[in-house]
């Protein structure tokens, strides 16, 4: 019996870590970045000065209009600070992708952990909702850039298999009528702050966002 219990117990363990470490990995996956930062000692400045071990996660993804550029236009930053990563999942929308992160808000002067930064003008933006249009207006390539490659989460990929078909129309219609909808998996690794479920982005989860989903598999205007 004891072994049993021990057994149970060791595999409890793993289980926990493994999907611990999955859920950290999906939070900044999708952010192409090096081992070498290029503005880490700047975002710590932006952040008080907090310590290096603050930081949970931290990744750039560096966009450079010009290869022969000596400094990227802008830089977008994934910070996850402790002391309590995991309390709060915040993100912004910018054009079809939910960029996301673990950041408690208000924190360390950064609401969601997602920054923008402009080398040319030594600036630092916000990534919430509200300052995508700004974003936009100093970086007007910004939310292309963000869709072609890919960073974050399309909306709409409520079960996270990095594509918006039947099956996600399908989970948002058993959610609606209170069924099991999404994996676990999914929840976990999506953004507090808004709905991937949101596909029409109308502010609400109806049987409108399934339809549109339906009708763009369909090619119906």
């Amino acid at each position: 019996m004891k072994k049993i219990i021990s057994i149970i117990a060791v595999f409890s363990v793993l289980f926990v870590s493994f999907f611990s470490a999955s859920a950290t990995y999906k939070i900044y996956r999708d952010i192409p970045h090096k081992t070498d930062t290029l503005y880490f000692e700047k975002v710590k400045e932006y952040h008080n000065n907090l310590w290096e071990d603050d930081y949970y996660g931290y990744s750039e993804f560096c966009y450079y209009s010009d290869e022969n550029n000596e400094e990227p236009d802008w830089v977008l930053m994934v910070c996850q600070i402790l002391p309590d990563p995991w309390e709060y999942r915040h993100g912004a929308l910018v054009g079809n992708r939910a960029l996301y992160t673990c950041a408690g808000p208000g924190l360390a002067n950064s609401s969601t952990g997602l920054l923008v930064y402009i080398p040319k003008t030594d600036t630092f933006i916000d990534l919430v909702n509200s300052n995508v249009e700004r974003i936009i207006e100093l970086c007007p390539d910004f939310v292309k850039v963000i869709e072609e490659n890919k960073i974050g989460r399309e909306m709409g990929d409520v079960n996270d298999d990095d594509s918006v078909n039947i099956l996600d129309a399908t989970y948002i219609q058993c959610g609606l009528v209170g069924m099991e909808a999404y994996p676990f998996w999914a929840i976990w690794s999506a953004p507090q702050t808004f709905s991937l479920a949101d596909y029409d982005r109308d502010g609400e989860e109806t049987v409108m966002d399934a339809t549109a989903i339906q009708k763009m598999l369909a090619k119906i205007e």
